[in-house]
């Protein structure tokens, strides 16, 4: 079989398979790794190979991309909204804040469905079958743990070096005590460390 040049060569965001090696049987420690109940970080030079690998062997993920001055409530939005759900809050009289999650796809209702019987809320009831209030905002660690669990999807974290040390810390200490039991998956530049990593 033959190829154009730039089918093989080149840097590209998406795999080009010609190029694409399975060194030294990553992948299939990599699927190992993935088998359990831990976070994983991924961690080399800019442009190794680090993300081929993770879309080699978690193609279905929810990938977040970390860019500078990001916070760690933007990457819990994002993840929510490449669900399909949308955080809203809204000022109602007094001052109060009003926070929900709306289901925004067709897609996105049953996994509505899904978190209001882990969570023990009313299912009864159709009117509000999109839709799920947070009584605590972001701050409610159980929905954005059971909206990534319910979806049976991995969370990655893309670049999380550029994440500000504060914002760093403040994510790897959520994530293990909200109970998002997919594995974390951290891109890293080489040269950067995880201080507060759990495993």
């Amino acid at each position: 079989m033959s190829y154009y040049t730039n089918e093989v060569f080149g840097i590209a965001t998406n795999i080009l398979e010609p190029s694409y090696v399975d060194r030294g049987r990553l992948d299939k420690d990599i699927q190992k790794l993935l088998s359990r109940d831990t976070h994983l970080a991924l961690r080399g030079e800019s442009k190794c190979g680090k993300s081929w690998l993770r879309q080699r062997n978690m193609p279905d993920a929810i990938v977040v991309q970390c860019r500078l001055n990001k916070k760690v409530k933007d990457i819990f939005i994002e993840a929510l909204a490449i669900l399909g759900l949308n955080y809203i809050t809204e000022t109602i009289k007094g001052g109060t804040k009003k926070t929900s999650i709306t289901a925004e796809t067709e897609g996105a209702v049953p996994l509505i469905g899904k978190i209001k019987a882990k969570l023990g809320f009313d299912t009864s009831s159709t009117s509000s079958e999109k839709s799920i209030p947070i009584s605590n905002g972001l701050d409610d660690l159980r929905f954005i743990a059971e909206a990534i669990n319910a979806s049976g999807r991995r969370l990655v974290i893309e670049d999380f070096h550029y994440l500000r040390p504060a914002e760093r810390r403040d994510l790897q200490l959520i994530l293990k005590p909200c109970g998002i039991t997919k594995p974390l998956l951290s891109l890293l530049e080489y040269g950067q460390r995880i201080t507060y990593s759990y495993t």
